[in-house]
């Protein structure tokens, strides 16, 4: 909790996104999740899956669905190299390769400095 009590607001309406910030922050930061259902405006859906779809081929590649999954693409795209798709792979590893979870780490090590340990 930040020194004014006060929880950071988390807005999402995705459970397992909630479920994930919390087991990276731990006990840095009090959550309060606003599910707004705000939509994510990033370009059509055409535009959002050809993005997608280009990214998956710099390092990876899009693969018929396997794994059981709580994010959408998981299943469906295979790191190069590694042989599983996201949603196969050990959490541990799929956390080395997560933009969010990176960003998460950071954002719990600014917390700590700004506030000292909990």
């Amino acid at each position: 909790m930040t020194e004014s009590n006060t929880p950071l607001i988390f807005v999402t309406g995705n459970k397992n996104k909630v479920l994930e910030v919390k087991a990276i922050l731990g006990p840095t930061a009090t959550l309060e999740v606003l599910d707004i259902n705000l939509p994510e405006i990033q370009g059509s859906v055409e535009e959002i899956t050809r993005e997608k779809c280009r990214a998956a081929a710099e390092t990876g590649w899009i693969v018929p669905a396997r794994g059981v999954s709580s994010f959408g693409w998981e299943p469906i795209f295979e790191v190069e190299g590694e042989g599983v798709t996201l949603a196969e792979m050990e959490v541990e590893k799929k956390n080395g390769l997560s933009h969010r979870f990176k960003a998460l780490v950071k954002f719990r090590k600014w917390l700590l400095g700004t506030r000292g340990p909990v």
